[in-house]
């Protein structure tokens, strides 16, 4: 007698972006260095949660002065989101998902000119909702970001997992909602219950 393939109990994942799904292999701060030549480092972390395309919009919504330099922390950020790249299993474990029927999301803290990397790498067609903090004006790990990705994905938290590379915004944050966060760290080591050595290890996950 042929035995009926078990169903996973997870229907959804959720995925951090940058150092989960893509790695900036070129980063050099320009946010940061930007504030803190206007003295507004405190207000960095604005900067993930309002829609400016531009270090020049983000320099008009703080209300300061654009530094002389500008252009340079411009050419910066154009060069480091033009040098990202997906990690080696990326594409192939969101491919595996979406054949096994798994419904897929990206949560992600990140300034507004950051999403171009997401759809130069066509991560967009692999992903059925996105929820990215500078379009919401929410971050993680605020709660109500997660609630907003169960909803796209119509998913019950019980039913969903998020995998990222922050032990506060990937992990605590989501487990606070009822979502089963996991911690992705490729150092080397071996995976285990509560942490990922690489991305594809989240397969078995789901798979059981």
């Amino acid at each position: 007698m042929v035995q009926a393939k078990k169903m996973s109990s997870y229907q959804a994942v959720i995925f951090d972006l940058f150092g989960t799904l893509i790695q900036l292999t070129r980063h050099t701060r320009p946010y940061l260095r930007l504030c803190r030549s206007v003295n507004a480092a405190n207000r960095l972390r604005e900067s993930l949660v309002v829609d400016k395309p531009t270090l020049a919009d983000f320099c008009e919504y703080l209300g300061v002065e654009k530094p002389p330099f500008l252009n340079e922390l411009q050419a910066d950020l154009d060069q480091d989101i033009a040098a990202a790249v997906g990690f080696c299993d990326t594409v192939a474990t969101l491919q595996e998902l979406r054949e096994r029927g798994i419904r897929i999301a990206v949560v992600s803290n990140l300034a507004s000119p950051y999403k171009q990397a997401f759809y130069r790498l066509g991560l967009n067609n692999l992903i059925d909702a996105t929820i990215f903090s500078c379009d919401v004006g929410k971050s993680k790990p605020d709660p109500r970001i997660y609630d907003a990705a169960l909803k796209a994905l119509h998913a019950k938290p019980e039913e969903s997992i998020m995998v990222g590379d922050s032990q506060v915004a990937d992990v605590d944050g989501p487990m606070a909602c009822g979502i089963r966060g996991y911690l992705l760290k490729r150092d080397g080591r071996h995976a285990d219950a509560e942490r990922l050595a690489k991305l594809s290890d989240m397969l078995e996950i789901v798979r059981n």
